[in-house]
């Protein structure tokens, strides 16, 4: 394979250790996750007055984070419109982020999350999954979004009934707790080993896609998107949309913060990685190899 700049792994001093790489996802392993992933919907987290989103988020950094990784729809809008990743509207990718999450969780408290509201309601996929935080004030006898969209998602959701408060009452001091006690109930065994479907790569379930485009940026430390399109095709066998897919794929881990994307369009992983595959290769070995190449061969790319 040529050597060009634009697919750094095809370096000769790099195409013994890709090889290594890709013998690896070949073999039968195990995907892990380390935190449960919780798609946190609602109100503004910017305003002056916290909206009860922002509350719930406040509470969530210095009682959770280390149990929950929370994403964001603002995470969503920056992603889907991330240079070189842009692929489809943001209604569109919420959808995908919801169906990757353990949990939809929203507080219906402004125009935008009614209207999420009822989109979840109708697709059965989050709609199973979604845990609505509600305020009582927004209820009424007659409300369309109390006897449809609510009265829809309380029935058919594992994560039934609703968590409410009455915020005319004053603050409860229980809420932000009882709404983390739904969720890490009903999300038991979240963390459990799976095993990744033996398919062609655009066959495979998002959360598979995830966790394997993830682990290999982790492994590589950095990343350009056809060295991952030629080690997705070298493990999984060629495929007309695999290119498609893959950017959708590397949208979804920029929206998790499990990568980032400078101008150079080179992905690079984060400090706190939330996938972790149990691959039958030396990983420590494999990184530090990865490492070397990086900064023997491109260190301007490597001190990005």
């Amino acid at each position: 394979m040529k050597w060009t700049d634009d697919r750094p792994f095809t370096h000769p001093s790099a195409q013994g250790i890709t090889a290594t790489l890709v013998e690896g996802l070949r073999q039968n392993f195990f995907i892990k996750r380390r935190r449960r992933i919780i798609f946190v919907c609602g109100g503004p987290t910017s305003s002056a007055a916290l909206s009860d989103r922002a509350n719930f988020l406040n509470w969530a950094q210095s009682n959770i984070a280390d149990e929950a990784h929370l994403l964001l729809a603002e995470k969503a809008y920056g992603a889907a419109t991330e240079r070189g990743t842009k692929f489809i509207n943001l209604a569109d990718f919420e959808k995908i982020l919801a169906e990757l999450s353990d949990c939809v969780l929203i507080f219906p408290e402004s125009v935008g999350s009614f209207s999420e509201v009822g989109i979840f309601a109708t697709a059965k996929s989050i709609r199973d999954k979604t845990l609505i935080a509600n305020d009582s004030k927004h209820e009424r006898r007659d409300s369309f979004l109390l006897l449809g969209p609510y009265h829809e998602i309380n029935e058919k959701s594992h994560f039934n009934p609703s968590v409410n408060y009455d915020s005319t009452l004053g603050p409860d001091p229980a809420f932000h707790q009882r709404i983390w006690d739904r969720i890490s109930i009903r999300t038991n065994g979240f963390g459990k080993r799976k095993r990744p479907e033996t398919v062609h790569f655009v066959d495979m379930p998002l959360a598979s896609r995830v966790a394997i485009v993830s682990w290999v940026i982790n492994i590589t430390a950095r990343a350009k998107f056809g060295d991952l399109l030629d080690i997705v095709r070298a493990v999984y066998g060629p495929n007309d949309k695999d290119a498609q897919v893959l950017k959708q794929t590397l949208a979804v881990l920029v929206a998790l913060d499990q990568i980032s994307t400078p101008v150079t369009d080179l992905f690079r992983t984060r400090p706190k990685h939330e996938f972790s595959l149990d691959v039958p290769v030396k990983v420590s070995k494999l990184k530090a190899q990865f490492r070397s190449f990086w900064i023997g061969t491109y260190p301007k790319l490597w001190s990005y």
